[in-house]
Formats: structure tokens, sequence, C-alpha cells
């Protein structure tokens, strides 16, 4: 799952139920409250069209911060791309026009192993590689004939969760 995370008491006015939008686009440089030039980056989004989730609250990680949820990913383009964002207290956030403002930017890129899309793939097996991510892990058993990943009660899931998230 991708995010974007804003901490809030850095980013005045940021509320609950904002939202962003992902843009191709240059970085703007001081001139963010110009608007967001690009098209919308399809892929990217809980629905896959470009729009996070809104805003919500993310507690016990320090300061205040709030979370854009951006979906999986899996089928977004790599690159750099902008978020645009909406505030939800003036704006419904339904129209392209309602995001407004430049807040940064989002970097997408490719990753080779992702549980359990790596299911889809035809790959063969040439090997136990070292595992750096849960996901490499699952898939290397994948890749060797294994369900171990599929059920989560197995040793295999057990092993393999002892190692972070991609």
């Amino acid at each position: 799952a991708c995010e974007a995370i804003a901490v809030l008491n850095d980013a005045m006015p940021f509320s609950e139920g904002d939202q962003v939008i992902a843009k191709t686009g240059q970085d703007p440089g001081f001139y963010r409250m110009a608007g967001c030039s690009g098209t919308v980056v399809t892929g990217l989004g809980p629905a896959g069209d470009g729009y996070s989730g809104r805003m919500r609250l993310v507690e016990g990680r320090g300061n205040a911060q709030g979370s854009f949820d951006l979906g999986s990913a899996i089928s977004a383009p790599t690159g750099i791309y902008r978020l645009c964002w909406c505030q939800a207290s003036i704006r419904p956030c339904t129209l392209l026009s309602d995001f407004v403002f430049d807040i940064g930017s989002a970097t997408v890129v490719f990753t080779e192993f992702v549980w359990p899309f790596c299911t889809d793939r035809d790959v063969a097996f040439t090997g136990w590689r070292t595992w750096s991510t849960f996901d490499d892990c699952c898939c290397n058993y994948f890749e060797a004939g294994a369900f171990g990943c599929s059920n989560t009660s197995s040793a295999t899931y057990a092993k393999c969760s002892q190692l972070p998230k991609r």
C-alpha cells in the first residue's frame, strides 16, 4: 500500500477529509498556489483513478499526522508525480479544478516482488534468494511451487512474516 503523509503541525490547514490527486508535471517552485498542471496519473489511489482516499488522522506516530491512501500502485507507471491538494472544508473535491495547490511529489518505483501479485507471473524457480522483505520471501516460495503464504497459518507465512513488508 502507498500513502502520502502530512505532518499536520507543519502543514496547516490540512484536516480530515482533505484529498490529493496525482498528476504529471513539473515542480512549480515558489508558485504552488498557481495551481497544478499536468494530467492525472491512473493506477494510483484506491480506485486507480489518481485520486487519493480522504485524509485520515494517524495516531501513534509522534507528531500529529494525516495519511492520504494512494492505493497499491501496482498498475501505476514508474515516475515522479505531483500531488495536488483539495481542502475539503471549503470544496467538495469532486472536480479536477478543486485540486488547486501543489503540495509536493510522490515517486513510484518498480518493485520486483509484490505478494500476492507475483503469483500472476510465470517465473521459473532458479534457487533460493536472500530475502529482504515479506513479499520477496513469499514470492520465492511461490516460485518454488509452495502455497505457503496463501495460508496465514503455515510455517512459510510465519517465517516470511518476520521480515518487513516491501
